[in-house]
């Protein structure tokens, strides 16, 4: 347990704590800051002690999941590995975007890049995905077995990144292949809903 002077010290002389020290402090979470309240208090939430005292924290905070806010991102993607839209899982092209759905995505430059074997592409709202596949072309995909697949990542997590494709203006997402999946559905789900 962290002592009352200790306590003190924190509130009083260092700047924000992490939202994991809050947790081991045994704080509760009181509200996110926004607006000019971060450039004004220095920090994204505030905690409170049993006591009533105040904390800030760096981090933004979800209190529906009870955790750090993080980012969502969404992908269509199948379950089997070897049927990547562009590679499979061991960066061999398979080209379907291409050559066997002619993709809207097709278009978007994916030559293979070293640096980035060990990621995949997503979308960081589900409203982008509509840029990379027209409701027709997830139809087709969806009865070929291909997924919407939602990641979680808390704002802390370094398995997120916006990528430059190499001489392009083109940018997009990537999340880290070791990421599990917050939630995989059906894309038909998705599909019909959209109708």
């Amino acid at each position: 347990m962290i002592s009352s002077i200790k306590k003190w010290f924190l509130r009083t002389f260092r700047g924000p704590i992490s939202i994991e020290q809050a947790n081991g402090m045994g704080l509760e979470f009181v509200r996110n800051v926004s607006g000019d309240e971060i450039n004004q208090l220095g920090c994204r939430s505030l905690w409170k002690d049993s006591s009533g005292n105040t904390y800030r924290v760096k981090n933004l905070y979800d209190s529906v999941l009870g955790k750090e806010s993080g980012k969502f991102f969404y992908r269509i993607g199948h379950p089997d590995p070897g049927k990547g839209l562009w590679y499979d899982k061991n960066g061999k092209w398979t080209g379907y975007a291409v050559e066997k759905y002619n993709l809207r995505a097709g278009a978007i430059p994916m030559g293979y890049d070293p640096l980035i074997r060990n990621w995949i592409s997503v979308t960081d709202t589900i409203d982008k995905l509509d840029n990379w596949f027209t409701l027709d072309e997830m139809k087709v995909l969806a009865a070929d077995g291909y997924e919407l697949i939602i990641f979680w990542l808390e704002a802390s997590d370094k398995r997120y990144v916006e990528y430059q494709v190499p001489h392009t203006e083109v940018k997009h997402w990537l999340v880290h292949k070791s990421v599990e999946p917050f939630v995989q559905m059906k894309l038909s789900f998705y599909t019909e809903s959209a109708k």
